[in-house]
């Protein structure tokens, strides 16, 4: 199910929280003492208010194009009273699956995507185990505690973070020059850069929901390592993350199996394929491929960022 927004004037007195409501669906009026929190609640109260209509047999009015909507007469005045607006998404989750649940279920996926990719790249020899050590100490605990801050994180912080992080290493490695391709064992990386790498790719992989691979193939490029090796100790790391993860999920009661499951199932194909090619391409090729994909994605979430500060 696509994702619909909907458009939220904001508006505050001087002795009143921030309030905001919707010119596309009357009778929901969320309300924030915080600016920062309103984007959050307002999906959430936006939710509830659509669930609400839809359990009592009531239609639920589609939103309008912006420009439709900005055109509102009631929203052009709210605008020159000095309002803001704000596109508040109707699904934070896809699916009618909350977004704790799709992250709990996007992590137990990587039980079997991780198992996967850690046998094609152990079975090619491209898992440097020697380095797998201080990442998996440090990315245990990690995971644990980033699955069971999810509720208190700052989302767009995080979002930021990753984007920051996958952007200025891809854009590094296009930068810099090719270098001799290395064997695995000719590079070396201190064991606390390894365990800050595992550290952080445990805590913001188990918060967001996103593989391992997103946040530590960056990381391992930054300081140089070879692609292949990297993305070897990115399979092998999503193992212990989703471990960790889905147990402290389930501690929260967020865990959904079946979706997990056919999640997983969904991913392990695609992952097999892409352990597969990273072997068959050219160091260089491959090294590129990958930057460029770091720092489209990364791209993308800035872009996202931009777009929800900017309407």
């Amino acid at each position: 199910m696509a994702t619909k927004y909907y458009l939220g004037v904001v508006e505050k007195d001087a002795d009143s929280a921030f309030g905001m409501w919707f010119p596309d669906m009357p009778g929901c009026f969320p309300a924030t003492d915080a600016f920062d929190d309103l984007p959050r609640v307002a999906a959430d109260v936006l939710r509830q208010h659509v669930e609400a209509l839809e359990s009592n047999g009531r239609p639920v009015p589609p939103p309008r194009a912006m420009a439709e909507a900005m055109a509102d007469k009631d929203v052009r005045k709210a605008i020159r009273t000095g309002a803001t607006t704000i596109l508040v998404p109707l699904l934070a989750y896809v699916g009618n699956v909350d977004i704790k649940v799709a992250i709990a279920a996007s992590m137990f996926a990587y039980l079997l995507s991780g198992a996967v990719g850690t046998y094609v790249f152990a079975r090619k020899k491209s898992i440097r185990w020697g380095m797998t050590m201080p990442l998996w100490l440090a990315a245990m605990p990690s995971a644990l505690a980033g699955a069971l801050a999810v509720n208190a994180a700052p989302g767009r912080l995080l979002e930021l973070v990753i984007a920051l992080l996958t952007t200025g290493s891809g854009v590094h490695a296009l930068r810099s020059k090719p270098k001799p391709v290395l064997d695995a064992g000719e590079t070396t990386v201190s064991t606390g850069y390894l365990a800050m790498a595992g550290g952080v790719t445990g805590f913001l992989s188990a918060l967001t929901g996103t593989g391992g691979p997103l946040v530590l193939i960056p990381i391992l490029m930054w300081v140089e390592i070879p692609v292949l090796t990297a993305i070897g100790l990115a399979q092998a790391i999503q193992l212990p993350i989703a471990v960790l993860a889905t147990a402290g999920n389930h501690y929260a009661g967020t865990l959904n199996v079946p979706l997990g499951m056919v999640i997983g199932f969904g991913i392990v194909f695609g992952t097999w394929g892409g352990a597969w090619l990273a072997h068959v391409l050219p160091r260089e090729t491959l090294r590129r491929i990958v930057a460029v994909l770091l720092a489209l994605v990364g791209g993308a979430i800035l872009f996202k960022l931009a777009w929800g500060l900017l309407h």
